[in-house]
């Protein structure tokens, strides 16, 4: 609110409070109003100047440090470490280039117990869940056909029992939405066996080979032009020593 010199000495009281030699508080009839005057600015300018010399070599060494990737050996787990190793000491490739790897046990297989019972019982359920469902039933056919005719799979002749083996059961999980994988047959290598362990347990876990989503879509937001493509069946185009 702005008032005139005409009135101002109407709403002044007659007591006041000195807070310093600039600020008084007088009182007045709209209570106590500051009063005082202000210091003087400074006029006085600053300037600064900042120079840095440093080598183009020594810049193009820190662009590097920052654009590198980070030593993942430092975060592995010994787990982890031990399947990497286990990888390049026993790992090959054929004429082909597929590659052939070792299962890297972290017991002796001789600790599986007895599994084929197991497997023979997972097995009469799932054929009276064929029975059952004709569609499915022919999924399965189609899928057993396809790995015989890929070389993925071969039949067993009545034979004498290995010293060491295990039976994997396996069923199938539908997907009525997927036009290209209507059913996915899923191999139970987590059955237990008749003494507890089963082949999952006994083999190392190598963890997480594929990058976080976020890395993902950073790298594929980078260009202009993104390039997507899938590798058919990828994980049996890998064999077994």
């Amino acid at each position: 609110m702005l008032l005139d010199a005409q009135v101002f000495f109407k709403i002044i009281k007659a007591d006041k409070i000195k807070i310093n030699d600039s600020i008084t508080l007088q009182n007045s009839v709209f209570n106590y109003i500051v009063t005082g005057g202000l210091p003087t600015a400074d006029d006085k300018l600053h300037c600064f100047l900042l120079s840095e010399q440093e080598g183009l070599e020594n810049l193009i060494s820190k662009f590097w440090q920052l654009e590198s990737l980070e030593d993942e050996s430092l975060n592995l787990n010994s787990q982890t470490k031990l399947c990497e190793d286990h990888f390049l000491n026993n790992h090959r490739r054929d004429q082909t280039g597929h590659y052939i790897v070792q299962m890297a046990f972290l017991k002796e297989p001789s600790c599986l117990g007895e599994s084929k019972q197991t497997a023979i019982r997972r097995l009469n359920s799932l054929w009276r869940k064929l029975e059952a469902n004709t569609n499915l039933q022919q999924l399965y056919r189609n899928f057993i056909h396809e790995y015989l005719d890929m070389g993925h799979m071969e039949q067993v002749f009545e034979a004498s029992e290995p010293t060491v083996a295990y039976y994997m059961p396996h069923h199938g999980v539908l997907r009525p939405d997927s036009k290209s994988t209507p059913l996915r047959t899923v191999v139970d290598a987590s059955c237990a066996t008749s003494t507890g362990e089963s082949l999952n347990s006994i083999l190392a876990n190598g963890g997480v080979i594929q990058d976080e989503l976020f890395a993902i879509l950073l790298r594929f937001r980078k260009n202009r032009i993104g390039l997507i493509s899938d590798i058919k069946k990828m994980f049996r185009m890998i064999f077994i020593d």
